[in-house]
């Protein structure tokens, strides 16, 4: 495959991974979970014979890492909407309070809340969608506490699946909320956590989806 191709398989690969060409150097950057990815990717590189590589990759701390685990635990397809709507249930409420006290308790992370639907309906509606319902979750962790320019949202609509929209159990899987945090500078800063504006995956750098709004269903339709 040409060289380019093959980058993008990389970050297709690579939950929180991108690279890009810079004045004749491939710049590799974003978060890893472990040295042992931090070197795979590297190698990875190296054999593709892609020239000079500048390394910019960080590796985050195993506490983060087990906070971000734990709040996707709680949230993910579990966090429930009305249907097409955007007001947060009852349930969904008490699950994002548990939210809010491990963002209190580890008052460094900062991060973006990710949303995404399945494919029944418009795109367009679906994107939309998912910007109102993960903005009211950023909206509802503001309003108890945890800082404003903590969280970013961003929503997805059905572009990004992780199960297969032809079946219930897969559209189901489809409709989620994510987190995806980090110690570190925050949406104004750079690089940023995992899948924040300007970061890897992120609208606007290579590779990644078209923007939208954040925001993901809970178990019902989109």
């Amino acid at each position: 495959l040409p060289l380019q191709e093959r980058l993008l398989s990389l970050r297709t690969r690579g939950r929180a991974i991108t690279v890009a060409f810079e004045e004749g150097t491939l710049v590799v950057s974003g978060w890893v979970d472990s040295e042992g990815e931090h070197a795979a990717i590297l190698e990875q590189l190296r054999g593709m014979n892609a020239g000079e590589i500048l390394d910019e990759i960080q590796i985050r701390a195993k506490a983060t890492v087990e906070v971000e685990e734990t709040v996707n635990e709680l949230v993910g397809t579990s966090l429930n909407f009305e249907t097409d709507s955007a007001e947060l249930s009852a349930s969904a409420r008490g699950r994002l309070d548990e939210v809010v006290r491990l963002l209190v308790e580890h008052p460094g992370l900062r991060g973006i809340v990710a949303g995404h639907t399945d494919d029944v309906g418009d795109d367009a509606y679906n994107l939309g969608l998912s910007q109102r319902r993960v903005d009211s979750v950023v909206r509802y962790l503001e309003a108890r506490g945890v800082s404003a320019d903590r969280l970013t949202a961003q929503g997805y609509g059905e572009t990004r699946p992780i199960g297969d929209n032809t079946t219930p159990e897969g559209r189901a899987s489809n409709r989620r909320i994510e987190f995806a945090l980090d110690a570190g500078p925050g949406p104004s800063g750079s690089p940023g956590p995992p899948g924040s504006p300007g970061s890897p995956g992120s609208p606007g750098s290579p590779g990644s989806s078209p923007p939208g709004g954040s925001g993901a269903s809970g178990a019902q339709p989109p």
